[in-house]
C-alpha cells in the first residue's frame, strides 16, 4: 500500500524538489480546477503511460478526493515506482489553497459536466 500524505506534507515535498504531483483526473476535472505544476494522466490510461514518469522522483498522486489517486500510487508502487497519495485530495488541499475549488461531477449523456460546490 501507497504511502498516504497530508496535503502540507506533499506541498512541502513538491516545492523542495523532491517529489513531482500526478493529477489523475478526468480532463473536465483538470480544466475546472488544479494545482499547478502536475503531470496528467488519467487514471484509465496510467496502466499504458506510466513509463512516461520519472523513476528518480517521488510521484505523489492527487485525484478529487483520494480514491483514484490511492489506486493510483499503489499501481505505481507495484510498478517499482516510489508513490504516495494525497489523502482527501483536492478537497484537503483546498484548506491550504483557497484559489481551489470543491466540485461534484457525473454524467449528463456521454458529457461529464463538473459543478462547483
Amino acid at each position: 500500500m501507497a504511502e498516504q500524505l497530508s496535503a502540507q506534507d506533499s506541498k512541502k515535498r513538491l516545492e523542495n524538489g523532491t517529489a513531482i504531483l500526478l493529477d489523475v483526473r478526468h480532463k473536465e476535472e483538470v480544466e475546472f480546477t488544479s494545482i499547478k505544476p502536475h503531470i496528467w494522466i488519467e487514471l484509465t490510461e496510467l496502466p499504458k503511460r506510466f513509463s512516461e514518469l520519472p523513476k528518480n522522483k517521488q510521484i505523489i498522486c492527487i485525484c478529487r478526493t483520494g480514491s483514484r489517486s490511492n489506486t493510483a500510487a499503489d499501481f505505481l508502487e507495484r510498478n517499482g515506482y516510489k508513490a504516495s497519495n494525497v489523502r482527501g485530495g483536492i478537497f484537503e488541499w483546498s484548506k491550504i489553497d483557497g484559489a481551489l475549488k470543491k466540485y461534484v461531477y457525473g454524467y449528463e449523456g456521454e458529457k461529464l459536466r463538473v459543478e462547483e460546490i
